[in-house]
């Protein structure tokens, strides 16, 4: 693994030892993002669904939405178009809600 991915990892450790569900979902979200630079897709989305899951847990709409699109660019890049749409979406939705 690439030193620049394994700085990633401890940051998630970290807030998730502290009960920071939203600095471990920040953190996976910066991973995933590294992920994407490395072309490592298929870690980078999982890093992103993890992200949602715990924005979801934590009530953080903000965090919903920017794993949702991250997660819509991912399946974006792989060619999985009719997911990406749904996920950019439900991203709109959510975003909308924190806007209004």
């Amino acid at each position: 693994m690439a030193p620049i991915r394994r700085r990633g990892l401890p940051a998630c450790g970290r807030s998730r030892d502290l009960g920071d569900s939203i600095g471990e979902a920040s953190a996976l979200s910066e991973l995933g993002a590294v992920q994407i630079m490395t072309a490592d897709y298929q870690a980078s989305a999982a890093s992103y669904r993890q992200a949602l899951d715990l924005s979801r847990t934590a009530g953080d709409r903000l965090g919903e939405a920017s794993a949702l699109n991250e997660l819509g660019c991912v399946q974006y890049l792989t060619g999985d178009l009719p997911t990406a749409a749904a996920s950019v979406d439900q991203r709109a939705r959510r975003q909308n809600r924190v806007l209004s």
